[in-house]
């Protein structure tokens, strides 16, 4: 009997070890398969750090992608220029208008012809101010003559007069903000505007002959030179004196002229095409004298 006792304790004792040592293999089984989980997410978790690190853009790409996001926040904020402002030919007659509202409006009103005028000079649009001026007859046979007198270089790069007048005015016009101080309308097909345009703060490079005459940058001046008041009146005192000398709508500074600020008359003719801007016999002497001058 006690041997049978004995060899139950023993059986007993045997079973407790053996389910001891289960448990304890099954819990080592377990920590080990959820090491090899984590062994597996670290891994994966690794081979996605490396792939991140592989796509991330370099300093050069870095610096080009800072480049793009400034030329389109810059792009935004011409853009939300525009939008604020109508343009020159939707101005009111005596309002300021900013270079940054100006486009290609056309020609299909002398108001329109004026802007996409400015447009062009404004950014050295040699070829598109060409195509709104209109030379008379006797303009044309002294600008030709003039042309003929230059270096072969030259008639080249300005292969007609209006291109030679278009590079001039682009040189020697102000490019800022703009405003209408006088309009008369002759006839349906003539009309003459009055503009004060500000002029920049440096001055502009003389020509050379055999040179392109390089665009400028558009540049503004602090407070309006005149009220819209005296600008009227400026225009109206020079269109009389204009009138009783039977002169051409030509330039006719107001005396004294308002610093930083160019006042010119423009006559424009309409013709199949739309309006452009006619020009002087005066702005041919101009230019002439610049050739020829020291």
């Amino acid at each position: 009997m006690r041997r049978i006792l004995l060899l139950g304790t023993v059986l007993a004792i045997a079973a407790g070890l053996w389910w001891r040592e289960l448990i304890i293999t099954r819990g080592l089984e377990a920590q080990w398969r959820s090491a090899g989980a984590a062994n597996a997410e670290l891994a994966a978790a690794r081979a996605e750090q490396a792939r991140l690190q592989h796509a991330l853009p370099s300093e050069a790409d870095l610096r080009t992608l800072h480049a793009a996001a400034s030329d389109a926040q810059r792009l935004r904020e011409e853009q939300a220029k525009r939008a604020e402002h109508p343009g020159l030919s939707a101005s009111a007659v005596g309002e300021w208008s900013p270079v940054a509202s100006w486009r290609d409006r056309g020609s299909a009103s002398p108001r329109a012809a004026l802007e996409t005028a400015l447009w062009a000079a404004s950014g050295g649009d040699t070829g598109r101010l060409a195509q709104l001026l209109e030379l008379p007859d006797d303009v044309r046979v002294r600008a030709t003559a003039l042309l003929e007198t230059l270096p072969a270089s030259v008639r080249e790069k300005y292969s007609t007069a209006e291109a030679l007048i278009a590079a001039f005015t682009i040189k020697s016009i102000p490019i800022g903000p703009a405003q209408i101080v006088w309009a008369q309308d002759a006839d349906p097909d003539n009309a003459t505007l009055a503009v004060f345009v500000r002029n920049p703060a440096v001055p502009r490079p003389t020509f050379q002959a055999g040179s392109v005459v390089p665009p400028v940058e558009p540049l503004t001046v602090d407070a309006p030179p005149m009220t819209r008041e005296q600008a009227v009146a400026a225009a109206i005192e020079a269109a009389k004196r204009r009138a009783a000398a039977k002169a051409a709508p030509d330039y006719v500074p107001p005396k004294p002229e308002p610093p930083h600020t160019t006042l010119a008359y423009l006559s424009l003719h309409r013709g199949t095409d739309g309006w452009r801007l006619e020009v002087p016999s005066s702005a041919i002497d101009k230019i002439a004298r610049e050739i020829t001058g020291p």
